[in-house]
């Protein structure tokens, strides 16, 4: 390829036109033919770049919609795990099964839980204390538990819940 100093290229035709730029990372078939930036990642196809940012910021800019377990992502981000009651959907902690889990399951609901993951439909501690706040049809519950067993399923212990009456 024909370009700026310090260029990475991953894919045919990455960064096909980009012949002033320096030090970019063009990753994806045809991705980047168009950009003459420098100091860049670009990810993408030939029909757009979807992902792109500057080394020289903390910023990534999405230009198109990412899927993950879909091929029709609605949002800039959609995590879909399936239908029904799977696994959570993400997941934020330093090893595979510890940290904070974002889950929706049933329409209008999200769960944030620390210390367990909503596992087909049934609660696992991933600690030995837990809780969580559920937002579900109009209202808000609050679940603590301590005294748990890590991997074993439990009941989440509702301690308040805010109404929508």
């Amino acid at each position: 390829m024909v370009g700026g100093g310090g260029n990475v290229y991953l894919g045919y035709k990455s960064g096909l036109v980009n012949t002033s730029g320096n030090d970019n990372v063009f990753i994806g078939k045809s991705s980047g033919v168009a950009s003459t930036a420098s100091c860049c990642l670009i990810i993408g196809n030939a029909t757009c770049d979807i992902i792109t940012g500057s080394f020289n910021t903390p910023y990534i800019s999405m230009i198109s919609c990412v899927g993950i377990g879909t091929t029709a992502p609605g949002n800039v981000l959609d995590i879909i795990t399936g239908t029904g009651t799977n696994s959570s959907g993400f997941h934020m902690g330093e090893v595979a099964d510890e940290g904070g889990y974002l889950t929706s399951v049933v329409d209008h609901h999200i769960t944030i839980a620390g210390g367990s993951e909503n596992v087909a439909g049934s609660e696992v501690a991933r600690s030995t204390c837990a809780s969580n706040i559920q937002f579900w049809q109009g209202g808000i519950i609050f679940h603590a538990d301590t005294g748990l067993t890590d991997g074993n399923i439990f009941t989440p212990t509702q301690r308040m819940i805010i109404t929508n009456a």
